[in-house]
């Protein structure tokens, strides 16, 4: 009989196994190593959190009111002095990224691995967890045996990166236990378009582009962000972070020109420049810090003769429209195998919020991507996955 068992060992699961002493735990992973997301994570230098204001943090996901309470309780910089404590130093980039000093995501596995040896968390790996019963107690029936457990943990992730083990299987072991599954979806991820015509740009970016969402020719949300045009598609952080938010059909509408102040004020800008300049067009839109590559492309797009200086009005209003709303259609997002998180998963409703408890079966926990909570890009849904792991551990010790 076990006091805890936890089903994966990502980074909730290691968080957890880490921080429980004086039980007896096991964790259960269906992969032959620990932590894989964990590697990948910040391109393999870990992006550990992000030293925003808690409060903005907060602003980062959805669910809002439900992440509140453990980030509160165990927030940024409890996180950042629980890594620092045990050796390992870190450094915060430009954009407010907390990485380890090492720029290694190696080193962050290899304390969590540490620090569950210390506890006597012993993990199990090429067991794959089939089937959870609750009676008096807890048993679980995996591809190799059976165990009793007093407290279960699903920390098993979405279904991103799927051959890191992240396939969905926490969302059929829930359901089978009466919780209710928030259909999941592909996020943080590129957005593929129709008639998409930058092919050739791939790997030029805009700072600062404002998008905008449209569905049914409603603006739904607006975002400023830098985007990048992929060889297939458009990325980057500007439409990477409202991905969760995007739906087949919708149409995009980003900036070319950086982040404008005011629409009417650039129109008039970009109409008094081109009257009063005796440049060509080109020559008069390189004041304005785009890629001569995107100038180029989007005189083309706009129909207009490059050496042209001087355009008709419809020309003009045709070229500002494509700088500052240039139109995508939406035909779908890049998959779970480029997704970085899932957007869905268990209910929150069926959860508490201070403990990350089962409001249906008591002694069932849940934390991390499983649950329906997703955050932007930049350190916020692994200090979610950290933050929610804490709160069982809270828990548990009680």
């Amino acid at each position: 009989m076990f006091d805890l068992i936890i089903i994966g060992a990502g980074a909730s699961g290691l968080f957890l196994g880490a921080n429980i002493k004086g039980k007896k735990v096991l964790i259960l992973e269906k992969k032959d190593r620990a932590g894989i997301k964990i590697l990948m994570s910040g391109a393999g230098r870990c992006n550990l959190t992000n030293i925003e204001d808690i409060k903005g943090f907060v602003e980062r996901f959805n669910n809002k009111s439900f992440v509140r309470k453990c980030l509160y309780k165990f927030d940024n910089n409890k996180l950042i002095d629980y890594f620092t404590s045990r050796g390992l130093s870190t450094y915060t980039d430009k954009n407010g990224k907390v990485f380890p000093k090492s720029d290694s995501s190696k080193d962050v596995l290899k304390l969590l691995l540490s620090e569950c040896n210390k506890n006597g968390a012993h993990i199990n790996y090429n067991e794959k967890v089939i089937e959870i019963n609750k009676n008096e107690k807890f048993t679980i029936k995996t591809s190799k045996g059976e165990y009793e457990a007093k407290n279960v943990v699903i920390v098993t992730g979405g279904m991103s990166y799927p051959t890191t083990g992240s396939e969905g299987d926490g969302y059929s072991l829930a359901k089978n236990l009466g919780h209710k599954i928030i259909n999941y979806k592909p996020a943080l991820t590129s957005v593929n378009v129709k008639d998409y015509s930058f092919t050739e740009l791939s790997g030029i970016s805009i700072k600062d582009s404002r998008v905008k969402i449209f569905r049914d020719t409603k603006k739904v949300m607006e975002y400023i962000g830098d985007i990048l045009f992929t060889h297939k598609n458009i990325s980057g952080p500007g439409v990477i972070n409202i991905s969760r938010e995007i739906l087949k059909g919708d149409v995009i509408k980003i900036s070319i020109v950086s982040d404008y102040e005011n629409e009417e004020v650039f129109r008039a800008k970009v109409k008094k420049d081109i009257s009063e300049s005796s440049k060509n067009i080109k020559n008069v839109l390189k004041g304005y810090e785009i890629s001569e590559r995107l100038i180029d492309k989007i005189i083309q797009l706009s129909d207009i003769d490059v050496n042209k200086k001087d355009l008709s009005k419809k020309e003009i209003n045709r070229l500002i429209s494509n700088l500052i709303e240039f139109e995508f259609e939406v035909t779908s997002l890049d998959g779970f195998n480029k997704a970085m998180v899932t957007s869905g998963g268990i209910d929150v409703e069926g959860v508490n919020s201070k403990t990350m408890e089962s409001k249906i079966i008591a002694g069932l926990y849940m934390a991390g991507e499983v649950l329906d909570i997703d955050g932007e890009t930049g350190g916020y849904n692994l200090q979610f996955a950290f933050s929610s792991a804490m709160a069982i551990a809270y828990s548990i010790r009680r």
